[in-house]
């Protein structure tokens, strides 16, 4: 027979869960945050212009780089930060799919060990006040 929980107790539940929710809507945002597809980047690749920029070895820089006004200034970007930056709109979408999931996984370990660290200090706080409470009230023994 499971013994049954006291409020505290299920306080200590409701607490551990809602943070346990919180770490992984926070793991999937920052992945999205931070490797979100821009639209400017898709539209790009279908623009002539930026063949140059396509063409060029991914993880390279352009002998002349393109100015900011440019219009193959966010493909340029794309292609010059990632050595593996691909070169169609639909291998970018899934390239930036890939870094938004593998991002939002280890994010998730993180707060997961955090969330863990945490709940279990909490429990080990709330044996060590109930401990000291259990002292300035004993049973009588009647």
């Amino acid at each position: 027979m499971l013994r049954r929980l006291n409020g505290w107790q299920r306080l200590w539940l409701v607490v551990a869960i809602v943070g346990l929710l919180y770490a992984a809507w926070f793991a999937l945002a920052d992945g999205r945050q931070q490797y979100a597809r821009q639209g400017e980047v898709l539209l790009e690749f279908d623009r002539p212009e930026c063949k140059v920029v396509i063409d060029m070895p991914a993880g390279h820089k352009l002998e002349l780089n393109p100015s900011l006004e440019r219009r193959c200034w966010n493909l340029y970007l794309y292609r010059s930060i990632y050595d593996d930056a691909r070169t169609n709109a639909n291998a970018y979408a899934e390239h930036m799919g890939s870094l938004q999931r593998a991002r939002a996984l280890e994010t998730f370990a993180l707060t997961f060990v955090v969330w863990l660290l945490s709940i279990g200090f909490l429990y080990l706080a709330g044996l060590v006040v109930a401990w000291v409470l259990r002292g300035f009230f004993p049973k009588s023994s009647s």
